[in-house]
């Protein structure tokens, strides 16, 4: 939602249900198979202040510019999985700080990622070679 730049009346209506909690939900949002709260703790580099200034993770987050540009971010959240995704996104720019079952499953998705990539090219190396 942080990038949408503009909006447009459709002249349609619905009715929100009286029991919706729009907080509650986005507080969970990380959670489709809850596993337990965390304290969660990531670092951004630098060159990444300007998106994570607009973004918001989590509704409780707390974040924190420090001196030498780079960001943190804490919140309390489920959803281990879920989240080391979506830090996958953020490639090397980002580190899971606390959490250390998070910051395990992020590390063992990257490698996973530069080990399916190094198949990648070894079997288009091999490909090249054979056609070559």
């Amino acid at each position: 939602l942080h990038t949408i730049a503009s909006a447009e009346m459709t002249g349609r209506r619905f009715e929100r249900r009286a029991l919706l909690d729009i907080r509650r939900l986005a507080t969970n949002a990380l959670a489709p198979f809850e596993d337990g709260p965390v304290d969660v703790c990531w670092g951004f580099d630098a060159d990444q202040a300007g998106e994570i200034a607009g973004y918001e993770f989590h509704p409780d987050q707390q974040v924190e510019a420090r001196a030498d540009g780079s960001t943190v971010v804490r919140f309390q959240a489920d959803g281990i999985i879920e989240m080391a995704w979506h830090l996958f996104g953020f490639g090397d720019r980002v580190r899971a700080l606390g959490a250390p079952i998070l910051k395990s499953r992020f590390d063992t998705m990257m490698r996973r990622a530069l080990d399916a990539r190094a198949r990648v090219l070894d079997q288009k190396d091999a490909f090249v070679s054979i056609d070559g």
